[in-house]
C-alpha cells in the first residue's frame, strides 16, 4: 500500500557478464542492510562441492540479519532465513548449497505436483514448489521475465525457489515484528503445504 506494510526486494549481483564471485559478500551485505530473506537461485555444478566461506557467510545471514550491531531486533525478523534451489541434476545427491541442513531447500513440481524431471531430490529437500517443464509443451514452464524487457516460459528449480521466497515474503509482511523469528517463518512453510509423497513414490 506504500506505507511501509509489504516487501522490499535488494538485488545483489553475483553473476557478471564474463565472470561470476563475491557470493560470501552479498549475505553480508544483505544482512547488514536490511535484508531478512535471501533467495538463492543458484548451485554448484557438481555434487559434495562447497566453498566454507559462503557456508560461513550464510550463517552469518541467519545470525545477524534483522538485527542492529548490539543484536537487537530492528527489521521484521529476528534472524534471516536461506533459501535455495535444489539444483536441475534430477539426483539425490548432495548438492550445495542446498543440501547444507541450514537453508531451506526447494525442489520444482510440474502443474500436476508431481517431481520435475530434473530437480534433485532427497530427504534433504525441505519443500516443493511449481518449477514448470518446458520440454514437450512450453507453457507449462513458468512465465517469468527475460532480458530485455521480454517475458517468456522457463523451467528449474530456479523458478521454483522464488514462488517460496516469494510466499516468505508475504508471511512476514503481515505477521513480522517483535518476536517474529526465522524458525516461525519456516515452520509456517513446511508445516503448511500439502503432501504430494503419494504422487512421487
Amino acid at each position: 500500500s506504500g506505507i511501509g506494510d509489504g516487501a522490499r526486494l535488494m538485488s545483489c549481483a553475483a553473476f557478471g557478464a564474463n565472470d561470476n564471485g563475491g557470493f560470501p559478500e552479498t549475505y553480508t551485505y544483505a544482512a547488514d542492510n536490511g535484508a531478512v530473506i535471501s533467495q538463492n537461485s543458484w548451485g554448484y555444478l557438481d555434487p559434495n562441492v562447497f566453498e566454507q566461506a559462503v557456508l560461513d557467510a550464510i550463517d552469518y545471514f541467519i545470525a545477524e540479519a534483522g538485527k542492529d550491531e548490539s543484536g537487537n531486533q530492528t527489521g521484521p525478523m529476528n534472524g534471516g532465513i536461506v533459501i535455495f534451489a535444489a539444483g536441475n541434476s534430477g539426483s539425490n545427491q548432495n548438492w550445495y548449497p542446498g543440501f547444507y541442513d541450514a537453508t531451506l531447500s526447494v525442489a520444482a513440481t510440474t502443474h500436476e505436483d508431481k517431481i520435475a524431471w530434473y530437480s534433485n531430490f532427497g530427504e534433504w529437500v525441505d519443500i516443493s514448489a511449481p518449477g514448470g517443464e518446458t520440454n514437450s509443451v512450453p507453457q507449462q514452464g513458468v512465465l517469468s521475465t527475460l532480458t530485455p524487457g521480454a517475458y517468456g516460459f522457463s523451467q528449474g528449480t530456479s523458478m521454483a525457489c522464488p514462488h517460496v521466497s516469494g510466499t516468505a515474503a508475504l508471511i512476514v509482511s503481515k505477521f513480522g515484528g517483535q518476536g517474529f523469528t526465522p524458525e516461525i517463518l519456516r515452520a509456517r512453510l513446511v508445516q503448511t503445504t500439502d503432501s504430494i509423497d503419494n504422487l512421487n513414490p
